[in-house]
C-alpha cells in the first residue's frame, strides 16, 4: 500500500515538473516558447533585487520576442522591482502573486491584460501605473496590496474584476478611466483609507459590495452613465456626507448606502424616482438628510414609495423651501449676495458648485424661472 502511494506521489511530482519546466533559460530568466514564435517569461527563476526583463532573447541561434509574463512566472519571487518591456501584451494569472518584497513594477503601454490574482497579496507594492493600453483588470488582480497609495485606471479599461483592489488598506485615491463600464463586486471593498473617488463618465454597473467598508469616503458622485447600483455597494461607508445620484440611475440594491450615518445631502438627478427599498439608506438619512431633486420632479418624489419618507425634500433654487421657484427666491438670493441674510442653504443656492453665492448663481436662478 505504501509502495503504491509513493509511486503515485512520484508520478505526480514528475508530471508536475514536466508541465512547469521552462523551454530554456537565459541570464537566469526562464522562458516558454509560444505558438506564434514569441516567448513568455516562465515560472522557476530565482530573483532578488531589481529585475529587468529584456524585450528579446537569443537562444540556440534564434531571437525571440518576449510577449508575455506567464502564469505564476514570479510567484513568491524575491524581486524588489520589475521592469517589463514594451513588447509584452499580457501579464498572466498569478504572475506576481505573493511577491513579498516587490515594491514597484513598470507596466508599459503595450499591456492589454492584467490577469486574475496578478499582484495578489503584494503587501509592500508602493508604485504601479496602469497605462491606457490595458483593457481588462482581472479578479483579485491587486488584492491586499496594502501600501498602494493611489490608482489611476487608464482610458481603455472596460471591466474591473471582482475583488480587484479589495483590502488595499493604504489606498487613498482612485481615478477610474472613462471607458470603464462595470466595476466588479467588492472591487474596492475594505479600502478603509480611500478618501477620493472619481468614477469617470462611462460606468453603467456598480456591482454589490463594490465599495463597502470604504470608511474614509466623504463625498460620492455616481455618474450620469450609471443605471445600476448593486446591493450594499457603499455599505458601511460611514463618513459619506454628500451623495449625488446620476440622472440615469434605475436600480439601487438593498443596503446600497446603509450604515452611512453622516449622510447629510442626497442629490438625486433622476427625473423619475427610481424604485428603492427602505433599507437603501439608514433610518437616520430619512429623518435628517436633505434630499434635492429636479424641480419638475418635486411632486413625484414627494409621492413615490420610500422617497416620500424623507422629511426634508427640496430642489435647487427653492431657497425658501415652499415647493416653488419664483421671485421670492430671487429676492432671497439677492439678500444673500448683499449680506443682508447670512443663514441659508449653501448646497441648494450654489447653482454652479463653486462654493460661492454670487451674481452667477442669481443669473442661473433667473434662467430657471424663465425656462431658459
Amino acid at each position: 500500500m505504501k509502495r503504491n502511494l509513493l509511486l503515485t506521489l512520484l508520478l505526480f511530482i514528475t508530471s508536475w515538473a514536466a508541465v512547469h519546466a521552462a523551454d530554456f533559460t537565459v541570464d537566469g530568466i526562464p522562458y516558454n516558447k509560444n505558438a506564434d514564435g514569441t516567448v513568455s517569461v516562465a515560472r522557476g527563476g530565482k530573483y532578488s533585487g531589481s529585475v529587468v526583463i529584456p524585450s528579446s532573447v537569443e537562444y540556440d541561434g534564434n531571437t525571440y520576442t518576449v510577449s508575455a509574463i506567464g502564469s505564476s512566472a514570479f510567484y513568491q519571487a524575491g524581486a524588489t522591482s520589475v521592469s517589463i518591456p514594451s513588447t509584452v501584451a499580457t501579464i498572466g494569472d498569478n504572475a506576481f502573486r505573493e511577491c513579498g518584497s516587490l515594491q514597484s513594477v513598470t507596466i508599459p503601454n503595450s499591456v492589454t491584460t492584467i490577469g486574475n490574482n496578478a499582484f495578489h497579496k503584494c503587501y509592500v507594492l508602493e508604485s504601479i501605473e496602469i497605462p491606457n493600453s490595458v483593457i481588462t483588470i482581472g479578479n483579485y488582480a491587486f488584492y491586499a496590496c496594502r501600501k498602494l497609495p493611489s490608482v489611476t485606471i487608464g482610458n481603455s479599461v472596460t471591466t474591473i474584476g471582482y475583488n480587484a483592489f479589495n483590502s488595499c488598506t493604504g489606498l487613498q485615491s482612485v481615478t477610474i478611466g472613462n471607458a470603464v463600464e462595470s466595476i466588479g463586486y467588492s472591487a474596492f471593498g475594505g479600502c478603509t483609507a480611500l478618501a477620493s473617488l472619481d468614477l469617470g463618465t462611462s460606468v453603467e454597473t456598480i456591482e454589490h459590495d463594490a465599495f463597502a467598508g470604504c470608511k474614509s469616503l466623504a463625498s460620492v458622485t455616481i455618474p450620469n452613465s450609471t443605471t445600476t447600483i448593486g446591493e450594499m455597494a457603499f455599505y458601511n461607508c460611514d463618513s459619506i456626507t454628500t451623495l449625488t445620484l446620476g440622472s440615469s440611475v434605475q436600480s439601487i440594491g438593498i443596503y446600497a448606502f446603509g450604515a452611512s450615518y453622516d449622510l447629510a445631502i442626497i442629490n438625486s438627478l433622476s427625473i423619475t424616482p427610481p424604485p428603492i427599498d427602505s433599507s437603501v439608506f439608514s433610518g437616520y438619512a430619512y429623518d435628517y438628510a436633505t434630499l434635492y431633486v429636479p424641480f419638475i420632479s418635486y411632486q413625484a418624489y414627494k409621492e413615490a414609495d420610500v422617497w416620500k419618507d424623507f422629511m426634508n425634500i427640496t430642489t435647487k433654487g427653492d431657497i425658501n423651501r415652499d415647493g416653488k421657484i419664483d421671485i421670492v427666491d430671487v429676492d432671497q438670493i439677492i439678500n444673500i449676495i448683499l449680506g443682508v441674510e447670512d443663514s441659508y442653504d449653501m448646497y441648494g443656492t450654489d447653482f454652479n458648485g463653486d462654493l460661492q453665492i454670487d451674481v452667477k448663481d442669481l443669473n442661473l436662478l433667473i434662467n430657471i424661472i424663465l425656462g431658459l
